[in-house]
């Protein structure tokens, strides 16, 4: 028998749940709960009530109950024979309040006799845990409340609205218009009956309370304490403070409401303590002004009530009432919403400007019992007693909230699946368990602060936090034991933070509060600088790049000046954007530095209808009355189309041409299947063509089941991190997370481990591959990787400036020991806009790029000093090439962004064709040679007709993967199928089918054609490389990848596929040609190659245009060149020459002068040499780069 101390708000309680032996109770015919103190008195005698099978009857006040006992039930078998009590003063029980309790539970026979259960509850203690009054529910309590549809608190079935008319941002607290109303409240304030605002918060004293009234209509009730000091209700973390007859509210994040003697507000401050200051004229409100000095007024009448507001800008938000009650609120624009009440004066009906109209309904008690939005979709809630809340979503899912005391206990979705809370004696959640079944707990100081968390017991994982005397966090420990320390100045605000590794950032603010520096732990300092309103007008980069801003009196941005603009003798206006907005402070246009203007239109409701862009074309939309967007329009005019179900989730979605897409949701809202436009075809089984989705209690997606049957199974982790992944196969990847949640590990389908490890500050310290070889990481204090070492401890490394910008980049030879790190050193240059203006190579050949204000590059200047320059139209695509020969290729493009012509240098024109879903549909080149395109429904392409007429027809499964492709010549037709998994199966051509085979980790294992000659099996290491080749399965070379062999790849026949170069022991240089589906010819060896060839290197050095191959082999020393001829053969070998003992043979043109070069590394000398290339397939005269170069072959 378990027990627990659980929290039954509003009483003493303690509560407990027996689960009995198999067998059968048909013998009794009752139960009854006894509760005992340690004195042995019986303090609670409680009949056992029979469950109704709801699990929220658990929370009614019956005592006790149980199910799966009577013999009529049917229960899951770890839910048989179970009782549960909770025993409570509600029950008119003589509970005290700490004492301790246990409990019996008797079986009443049918002869009349009752026995003892026979297993006692451990003691519990029985505590006070109190409600939450319904005035006190609100904003400050809204971790203990759920709120459904627009919103409704289910706890007390009041609807609650919140508006902002307008918002001055700026120093300190922004000074926001800010409306709330509930159902429930009559207070009348500056907005009339139910409506309040930050404004109208006070504070009432009295002898030994003091009552705050919220800006959202909550009241909080204070108890003075005997030395003068007040107590905060339970629910709610504000703190009531005095100070020379002051009186000050403060939140946790120190945002403080502060009121005079007499319990008026006079100032709300922001965590740095400057805000808002209010000023009063015959007690009324007449101005509230922020810390920078700009001040709104206030016209509030007669009766108190509030008129109009001026803004500093001058604009105004009116307000207009009925019989004292707020009818109209009227923006900047001119814009009216509009509200109307029922008889009881409560809030029945909200207007927006455009008509769309929320309808509530109201029970005798005054909870919302129905609510109708805009679309006309109805919202209803019933009541169970006082304690359970049932909601009924327009799609007819039922959501169920349990309270007592006001105090939410549990939340039950549709499905029946449930979220449980419980508390500690002041209302704070000290467990969460989920739907399924997964509890986090946590424990909190005497100030309500959480100083643990600690994840369900199958993670295990413990964090934890201490505050300092002002109650704000000093350090964070991670669940690796890792701490983060924080330091606050005088005003609470954060002045450091410092990593587990020492790391510490600082933080600076000016006197309003602002943030005015930030310092890293490298010492690189960012300055923020402000207007006199409190604007941030500038951001200084360590390096003193600035960007600047300028604002209107709203606070709204009005230009931005990138840091080129703000260099000495720069025009500042070249590299400035500049945005405007409308009279309700919505953005109108934004004007890019080159004067291309893109400008926003939109409806009464505020809602985006257009957008202009700089080339003067619209797109343009249309929404429902419940805002959801329900067509755009292309500047073309063609129209894509969206519907939407009863919950409002997109159900649907038709473009241009007609092809729709639909989508099926679950009550909880969780997507469940997507038909493509070819399962929603006339005709169509809609089943082909449909992906389906599964979830877990907790919404994690645990199963995707695509059109063929194929399932994807996804598991979780007790924190709903992804643990698993099997494929249709059944192949399974597993993921395990450390303590701060990092991926620990990861399993492949073969069982094979990759290990990661990170430093105190969770950078990846280090990556274990199955082999065992290690790749670490090294970060300098700001967190820049600065260093990576390979498994054979070759380091790579990096320096970033002040901008936090990589500097440079040395490879490993130069970081090997004795060698000349400058000799291999990349380097790289920055604009004061931060792009990449230069990057210097380790022979300081640079190639330099230039921008222009839009961050485009304008030009690129290659190391001999010829210039690529690029020209872009008015939305900033490209419009002209012109090559470094003055040749210009240019572009033109259709009203809706298609690419339209191609003109290339000698003036040839390409034009481009495309249907209504923008697919390009045809091309025709400068002959008028044309070729079209074809696609289906999906948007696969299905025919394509070249210019000869042939057209090449492919049908798709309905994964959309190619099944078949025909050719209307005598072209052979090409087949594919495909496993679970989406690999190709077999591919089937005029030479047979070829079946193709797989291991769990997707590494192609077997090629078997159906003529039972030329199968080919295939091998790998843990590290996935290619161990072995076999012919006809018989034993193939093996691939050594420890030793001095090589593959290389390269397109050897110029057909756009990747072709592969390997030597090996056995057949020295061996060639084998890409194939379309992956898979590659039969392979040749090249004339004149032997065991001894170790190097092979692709490469063009007879500059023809044609891949060539330069050899070493290693048993003679001989470098020899293979001549390519362009379809995948080489000519005989040409010996270049003895002396060529090196490991490392590596290409590209280093000098710049557009022929290949190369680097050689001498194994016996450890010394690099640089060989200039001639473009005939010679080369220069050698030039000793220098030693320190061990080989890495």
């Amino acid at each position: 028998m378990t027990a627990w101390a659980d929290a039954y708000p509003g009483a003493l309680s303690i509560g407990g749940h027996l689960q009995f032996g198999s067998g059968t109770a048909a013998s009794y015919s009752g139960m009854w709960l006894y509760v005992i103190d340690s004195a042995g008195n019986f303090v609670i005698q409680q009949e056992i009530k029979r469950s109704t099978g709801d699990p929220a009857s658990k929370y009614i006040e019956t005592g006790a109950w149980c199910y799966g006992w009577w013999p009529a039930n049917s229960y899951p078998a770890d839910e048989a024979n179970q009782c549960f009590w909770w025993a409570s003063n509600h029950l008119g029980g003589a509970l005290q309040d700490g004492k301790q309790y246990y409990a019996w539970i008797f079986l009443e026979g049918t002869d009349g006799t009752a026995s003892p259960n026979g297993t006692t509850s451990p003691y519990v203690t029985a505590f006070y845990t109190p409600d939450i009054p319904g005035a006190q529910v609100g904003i400050c309590t809204c971790y203990a409340q759920s709120h459904r549809a627009d919103p409704v608190n289910t706890a007390t079935g009041m609807y609650f609205e919140k508006a902002t008319d307008a918002r001055l941002v700026g120093a300190g607290k922004p000074l926001s218009l800010d409306r709330y109303y509930r159902s429930d409240s009559a207070a009348v304030g500056l907005l009339g009956r139910g409506w309040t605002t930050p404004f109208d918060s006070d504070l009432t004293l009295g002898s030994s309370t003091a009552t705050l009234l919220a800006e959202d209509g909550s009241q909080i009730v204070f108890a003075k304490q005997s030395d003068g000091t007040y107590a905060a209700p339970a629910g709610t973390s504000l703190k009531l403070t005095v100070s020379g007859g002051t009186y000050t509210v403060t939140d946790e994040d120190h945002t403080a409401r502060v009121f005079n003697s007499g319990g008026q507000l006079i100032a709300l401050n922001g965590a740095g303590g400057h805000g808002l200051s209010l000023t009063y004229s015959s007690g009324r409100l007449s101005s509230v002004t922020d810390a920078a000095g700009r001040s709104a007024a206030f016209t509030v009448g007669s009766d108190g009530l509030l008129s109009k507001v001026t803004l500093p800008d001058a604009t105004t938000v009116g307000y207009g009432y009925t019989s004292g009650l707020l009818t109209s609120v009227t923006d900047p624009a001119g814009k009216t919403t509009s509200y109307g009440y029922d008889s009881a004066k409560r809030l029945t009906t909200v207007t927006d400007p455009t008509g769309g109209k929320i309808v509530n309904g109201y029970d005798s008690n005054g909870r919302v019992i129905s609510q109708t939005d805009a679309n006309g979709k109805k919202t209803t809630f019933t009541w169970d007693g006082s304690r359970t809340s049932n909601t009924t979503d327009a799609d007819g899912g039922v959501w169920s909230d349990v309270y007592a005391g006001n105090v939410l206990l549990e939340t039950i979705d549709p499905y029946g699946n449930q979220v449980s809370y419980d508390y500690d004696k002041s209302l704070h959640p000290v467990d969460v368990t989920d739907r399924l079944g997964n509890t986090t707990t946590m424990t909190y100081d005497s100030a309500g602060n959480m100083l643990t968390r600690t994840a369900p017991s199958s993670v295990g994982v413990s964090e934890s936090w201490t505050y300092d005397a002002a109650g704000d966090v000093a350090t964070h420990t991670d669940g690796r034991g890792n701490t983060t320390v924080y330091t606050y100045n005088s005003a609470g605000q954060l002045a450091t933070a410092t990593d587990p590794t020492g790391g510490k950032v600082s933080y600076a603010y000016t006197s309003l509060g602002a943030l005015a520096s930030i310092t890293t732990p490298r010492g690189e300092k960012t300055i923020y600088g402000y207007d006199t309103g409190g604007n941030r007008t500038s951001v200084t980069t360590p390096l003193g790049e600035k960007t600047t801003f300028t604002h209107d009196a709203a606070g709204r941005i009005l230009s931005r000046t990138d840091p080129r603009g703000n260099v000495s003798g720069a025009d500042p206006a070249a590299y400035t954007t500049t945005y405007t907005y409308d009279a309700r402070g919505l953005l109108s246009s934004v004007t890019d530095p080159l004067g291309h203007a893109t400008t926003y239109g939109y409806d009464d409701a505020g809602l985006l209808t257009s957008v202009k862009d700089a080339g003067g074309h619209t797109t343009s939309y249309t929404h429902d009355p419940a805002g959801n967007v329900l067509t755009s329009t292309d500047p073309a005019g063609k129209v894509t189309t969206n519907t939407y179900d009863a919950a409002g989730h997109l159900a649907s979605v038709t473009d241009p041409l007609g092809n729709t897409t639909t989508y099926a949701y679950d009550k909880n809202g969780q997507l469940l299947s997507t038909v493509s436009p070819r399962g929603n075809a006339a005709g169509a089984n809609k089943a082909a063509f449909t992906t389906s989705y599964a979830y877990d209690a907790n919404g994690n997606q645990i199963q995707v089941t695509d059109p063929t049957g194929a399932v994807t199974k996804t598991g979780y982790d007790a924190l709903s991190r992804v643990a698993s992944v099997t494929d249709p196969l059944g192949h399974v990847t597993k993921t395990t997370y450390d303590g701060s949640g990092n991926v620990a590990t990861t399993t492949d389908p073969l069982g094979k481990v990759t290990t990661y490890a990170y430093d105190a500050a969770n950078r990846q310290k280090s990556v274990k591959d199955p082999l065992g070889k290690v790749t670490s990481y090294g970060y300098d204090a700001d967190g820049n990787r600065i260093s990576q070492t390979s498994p054979l401890g070759f380091v790579t490394s990096w320096t970033f400036d002040a901008d936090e910008r990589m500097q440079t980049e040395v490879d490993p030879r130069g970081n090997a020991s004795g060698a000349d790190p400058a000799k291999f050193t990349t380097s790289y240059d920055y604009d004061p806009a931060g792009n990449r203006t230069a990057v210097t190579d380790p022979l300081g050949k640079k190639t330099v790029t230039a921008f222009d204000a839009m961050n485009h590059v304008m030009s690129v200047t290659d190391p001999l000093g010829r210039v690529t320059k690029t020209g872009y139209d008015e939305l900033g695509r490209i419009a002209k090439v012109t090559g470094p020969d003055g040749a210009a290729t240019t572009y033109s493009y259709s009203v809706t962004g298609t690419l339209a012509t191609r003109k290339d240098p000698g003036g040839h024109t390409t034009t481009y064709a495309y249907d209504d879903a923008g697919r390009r549909t045809g091309v025709t080149d400068p002959l008028g040679r044309k070729q079209t395109l074809g696609y289906d429904a999906d948007g696969n392409t299905t025919t394509v007709t070249d210019a000869r007429g042939i057209t090449a027809t492919t049908t798709f499964d309905a994964r959309n993967l190619p099944s078949a492709t025909t050719y209307s010549d005598s072209t052979p037709a090409v087949g594919y199928t495909y496993d679970a998994a989406g690999q190709h199966k077999t591919v089937t051509d005029q030479t047979g089918t070829r079946t193709y085979g797989y291991d769990p980790d997707g590494r192609l294992t077997s090629v078997t054609p159906s003529a039972g000659k030329g199968a080919f099996a295939y091998t790998y290491d843990d590290d996935g490389r290619m161990t072995s080749r076999a012919q006809d399965y018989t034993a193939g070379a093996a691939l050594d990848w420890s030793g001095a062999v090589q593959t290389a790849s390269a397109d050897l026949n110029g057909d756009g596929i990747t072709d592969v170069i390997r030597t090996d022991a056995k057949d020295g240089i061996r060639t084998y040609l890409g194939r379309p589906d992956g898979t590659f010819t039969a392979g040749a060896t090249l004339t004149g190659s032997g065991t001894g060839f170790t190097q092979v290197l692709p490469i063009d050095f007879t500059g023809d245009g044609k891949m060539d191959l330069l050899a070493i082999d290693k048993s003679t020393g001989h470098l020899y060149r293979y001549n390519g001829n362009g379809t995948g053969g080489f000519a005989a070998p040409v010996d270049l020459g003895a002396g060529w003992g090196v490991m490392t043979l590596t290409a590209g043109d280093f000098n710049g002068d557009g022929k290949q070069d190369f680097l050689v590394i001498s194994s016996s000398a450890n010394e690099m040499y640089f060989y200039p290339g001639k473009g005939d397939g010679t080369f220069g005269t050698r030039t000793d780069i220098g030693g320190g170069w061990p080989p890495t072959g």
